[in-house]
C-alpha cells in the first residue's frame, strides 16, 4: 500500500469506507508494506478494520526500517516508535497489530485456514545466473533500500560491524515461525482447537469471501529492495 504517498493514503481513504456490512464476512490479506511510520500503520490497518469483519497482515521489508527519513508527502519524518533496531520495530509493529485487532498468526475460517509466514530475502535463494554485461549492480546501502535503513542486533547477526544481507537474519525470521507451527497444526485439525482467531462459530459460511489487496494503488513505492516476507508474506 506504501501509505508514506499522499497519493495512496488519499486512496485507502476513500476505500476504506467503514462500516462493513453485519452480514458479509469479509476477510482482506494484506501482504505487507503499508508503511515504516508506526502512526500510519495504525491509522490504516484501523480504517481496513472498519471496512472488514477480519484483517490479516504480515510484516513487509518497510516495517522494518529504523533508520530516519523524510516523508513522501504525509508526514515530515517517520514514527518508528524509538526502536532500537528492525528486531524492536517488527515486535512494535506486531503489538499495534494487536491493538488494532489485526491478525498475525495462523486463522481458520470455516474450512479455510489462513496462515502468515514470516520471511526475510537471503542471496541463497537466487539460484538463477547473472545477468551477463555487469548491468546489475552489487548490492549495498545504494542499491537495496533495506541495507541503508534496516539495522540488526549484534545477538541476531553476531556482529557489531554492518551485516546486511547475512544468513542470519533470514534464519531468525524463520525461526519466528516455530511459535505458530502449533497454532498451524490445530487449525488444520478442525473446529474447535485453539488458534488465534476461531471464527468459524462466528457466523462464517461459504459464501464470505476472502480479499487480497496488495497492489491496484495509484503510485507505488521505488525502494529496490527485495520482499522482506514469504507468502509476500501473507
Amino acid at each position: 500500500l506504501h501509505v508514506d504517498y499522499a497519493a495512496n493514503m488519499a486512496w485507502l481513504r476513500q476505500y476504506a469506507q467503514p462500516p462493513h456490512k453485519p452480514n458479509m464476512r469479509s476477510v482482506l490479506i494484506v501482504a505487507g508494506d503499508i508503511s515504516d511510520d508506526l502512526g500510519l500503520l495504525r491509522e490504516t490497518l484501523a480504517a481496513l478494520k472498519s471496512s472488514y469483519w477480519q484483517v490479516l497482515f504480515v510484516p513487509g521489508n518497510h516495517e522494518l526500517w529504523v533508520k530516519g527519513t523524510k516523508g513522501k508527502g504525509v508526514g515530515e519524518q517517520s514514527n518508528h516508535g524509538d526502536a532500537r533496531n528492525s528486531i524492536d520495530k517488527l515486535w512494535r509493529v506486531l503489538g499495534v497489530c494487536a491493538e488494532e485487532g489485526v491478525l498475525t498468526s495462523p486463522a481458520r475460517f470455516g474450512n479455510l485456514v489462513l496462515a502468515p509466514v514470516h520471511a526475510w530475502h537471503h542471496a541463497s535463494w537466487d539460484s538463477e545466473p547473472d545477468i551477463p554485461g555487469g548491468i546489475i549492480p552489487r548490492p549495498g546501502p545504494l542499491t537495496i533500500a533495506d541495507y541503508a535503513k534496516c539495522e540488526w542486533p549484534e545477538e541476531v547477526t553476531g556482529s557489531k560491524l554492518p551485516q546486511h544481507g547475512c544468513i542470519q537474519v533470514a534464519q531468525y525470521m524463520d525461526r519466528l515461525n516455530d511459535e505458530h507451527w502449533p497454532a498451524l497444526q490445530a487449525a488444520l485439525s478442525g473446529p474447535g482447537a485453539p488458534v488465534q482467531a476461531d471464527v468459524t462459530g462466528a457466523g462464517w459460511t461459504s459464501a464470505s469471501s476472502v480479499s487480497s489487496l496488495d497492489g491496484g494503488v495509484p503510485s507505488s513505492s521505488s525502494s529496490s529492495s527485495s520482499s522482506s516476507n514469504a507468502s509476500r508474506m501473507g
